[in-house]
């Protein structure tokens, strides 16, 4: 035991080696030298990769990882039944390379000295990173981005046992900016980690937000019970999920114990809800739609709860805000319950919201 975590202790060394950048011509591929940031064990020193289309160097971003402290923790051996002093292991975070591409870059891992095993690739989206895609999503799902892997058998079988071998790597196709993670077996652990903007056609390395696109929607067919009352409501079905107007929902819990009150600031395109407080009638609360369908495009709006922003799936129609319930009732924290039998949903008030 001691033994282990001595050994353990002295392999959490965390440093970074990249090979000299310079000024890059267009389309010229690089070489990067990583070694582990977060080491198991006696790991070799350094996997090398090659990055293609490179025309420059970005500003670097961090990434968190740990390494050993000055301080030191008592730590009891039960199998010797002794203590002994451990170094601490404390969180850091470090700048990382971030390499600006032509179109789409290609990434191949010529040499995986550092026991990586998969690899991990998040997109920023609106300054938050989503999981894009990873190496062994044919087995986990996860992650639906426009990527192209190459030569990763046996790694896709989705063992933690198969590394990925030398040669093996991806292309990313879509526009956007990246981060890139090659992950370790031991505990997630983190053996490289870089960035890269793919550049756009129009030669931005983020592409701009696309302009919202309308879709037709149908009116919702199930019953509402609100606190057990039967509610009408005009909603509406969007990709399976049902969507309410924001204010009629307000409307409908007023005087409960999760009433929330609706703020509009037109200036900055906001909308601010306040929960605890009573709702204030501003006219075309509840009224009843015609029954036909209509055109949905998504909502611009900025939402806030208490001064903090949420991130809502939401749709403009007739000029009206439409939420996916449970996304708004989440944040809420309000019981929603669904009777498939009888089509029928429940919005309580007096429970927590629940998945």
């Amino acid at each position: 035991m001691k033994k282990r975590i001595l050994a353990l202790a002295a392999a959490l060394t965390m440093c970074l080696a990249i090979a000299p950048l310079a000024a890059y011509a267009a389309g010229e591929t690089v070489t990067l030298q990583m070694e582990n940031l977060f080491a198991y064990g006696a790991q070799p020193e350094v996997s090398i990769f090659e990055i293609t289309n490179v025309i420059g160097e970005g500003e670097p971003y961090q990434v968190s990882t740990w390494q050993l402290g000055d301080e030191t923790e008592s730590i009891w051996d039960e199998y010797n039944e002794e203590w002994f002093e451990q170094p601490v292991v404390v969180a850091v975070d470090i700048d990382v390379p971030h390499y600006l591409t032509a179109g789409a870059a290609s990434v191949t891992l010529r040499e995986n000295r550092t026991d990586i095993n998969n690899f991990n690739i998040f997109v920023n989206v609106d300054g938050d990173w989503e999981m894009y895609a990873m190496s062994m999503s044919k087995d986990y799902g996860l992650g639906s981005g426009e990527v192209i892997w190459e030569n990763l058998d046996p790694p896709e079988q989705g063992s933690s046992m198969w590394l990925v071998p030398d040669g093996a790597g991806f292309t990313l196709t879509e526009p956007g900016f990246y981060r890139i993670d090659g992950n370790g077996g031991g505990a997630g652990s983190l053996n490289s980690a870089f960035y890269i903007s793919v550049e756009a056609a129009n030669g931005e390395a983020e592409p701009p937000t696309p302009p919202p696109t309308s879709q037709t929607v149908s009116p919702t067919a199930a019953t509402v019970l609100v606190d057990g009352t039967a509610t009408a409501f005009e909603a509406y079905n969007i990709d399976g999920y049902n969507f309410f107007k924001l204010r009629d929902l307000a409307h409908a819990i007023d005087g409960s114990g999760k009433q929330f009150s609706v703020g509009w600031d037109g200036d900055a395109n906001a909308i601010s809800l306040t929960s605890g407080q009573p709702y204030e009638i501003v006219g075309g609360e509840m009224e009843q739609g015609d029954g036909a369908d209509k055109a949905a495009s998504p909502t611009t709006s900025t939402v806030f709860l208490d001064g903090r922003e949420l991130s809502l799936t939401a749709y403009n129609i007739g000029g009206n805000n439409f939420f996916r319930l449970r996304d708004l009732m989440s944040a809420l924290d309000i019981g929603v319950t669904w009777d498939g039998e009888t089509s029928t949903i429940g919005i309580d008030t007096s429970i927590s919201y629940s998945e």
